[in-house]
């Protein structure tokens, strides 16, 4: 997918300013890539099979969104294309993948700002949830200024192919001490 920049309609500044595709994007995820990329890039490699299950669900999902959208789109007049909904729905799963952190075991988050701080397995912030589902930040340390505010966005139980297919890097071993 492309963008295409002849949007029309009354959201149509809104919509320009959702996430794009890696056509105009600094970032790049398996999500926008072809099926043969991922083949090439990823058969016979434990990432294979990780990406692919993701791309089927994404591919399942955004079908049932699309068909949920597209005709209430066009009822508004917002003159979008079946393909370019298939885009903005693909470029909102990659957001939520690539910048969501796990509080706890199954308590995924997204959380505006946060999410811009970097991944660190040791990080200087820490994020609880109440059970009203408020987000409390705490340091962990003294932070001195200018100093990268950094969360751990995941278990370190997650292997690294699992880190580039979710979050579009891999995180470095921790390397052993003779």
């Amino acid at each position: 997918w492309e963008e295409d920049i002849s949007l029309s309609g009354p959201y149509s500044k809104y919509v320009k300013v959702l996430p794009t595709g890696r056509a105009v994007s600094q970032q790049d995820h398996v999500l926008w890539w072809s099926d043969d990329e991922v083949k090439k890039l990823f058969e016979g490699g434990a990432a294979y099979d990780k990406a692919t299950a993701l791309r089927e669900w994404v591919q399942f999902e955004g079908e049932i969104i699309e068909g949920m959208l597209v005709s209430d789109l066009a009822q508004k007049g917002m003159g979008l294309s079946v393909s370019q909904v298939r885009g903005a729905v693909t470029n909102a799963f990659v957001n939520v993948l690539n910048r969501s952190m796990f509080v706890g075991e199954e308590n995924q988050r997204l959380v505006p700002v946060l999410d811009m701080c970097a991944h660190s397995s040791t990080p200087n912030l820490e994020i609880e949830i109440d059970a009203g589902g408020n987000v409390a930040v705490t340091t962990k340390r003294d932070i001195h200024a200018g100093e990268e505010l950094t969360l751990e966005f995941y278990s370190t139980e997650f292997e690294g192919h699992e880190w580039y297919v979710m979050y579009g890097f891999i995180v470095p071993y921790a390397q052993v001490e003779d």
